[in-house]
């Protein structure tokens, strides 16, 4: 999204808040013909890919948009890639016949939400073939 930081019925600003408010939030580039350090700094605490004064270069605001376009690809196969993840290495999706192994599955699924870092140790079974 490429937006004024002056819009008529508002701010560029209050615009880009509800484009990141989204659950697949834009990219937004603000530009403007009132640059000050202020709203350079708020725009991108607010989340602007970047900000362009007036005028402009218009290969220049290309090669932004382009960039803003990979930031996007980007963070979509990086969500993507941590949903496989999860999907992939869930506890659920371990499978053991093993009583002492299911006592540690049900101690990873509890301590799984948190930011704790665990270290889980032990003595391997024997009889059980690597795949």
């Amino acid at each position: 999204m490429l937006s004024d930081l002056r819009l008529p019925d508002g701010s560029g600003i209050d615009l880009l808040r509800a484009a990141k408010a989204k659950e697949y939030p834009y990219e937004v580039i603000i530009m403007t013909g009132y640059a000050t350090l202020d709203t350079a700094i708020q725009a991108m605490q607010e989340g602007a890919s970047n900000y362009v004064t007036k005028p402009f270069n218009i290969g220049e605001l290309f090669v932004r948009i382009e960039r803003a376009l990979q930031q996007k690809q980007l963070r979509r196969k990086v969500r993507r890639l941590k949903r496989e993840l999860h999907e992939r290495f869930h506890p659920d999706n371990i499978i053991s016949n093993s009583a002492n192994m299911q006592k540690v599955l049900e101690q990873v699924k509890n301590i799984a939400p948190t930011d704790s870092s665990v270290l889980i140790t032990g003595e391997s079974e024997k009889g059980i073939q690597k795949i």
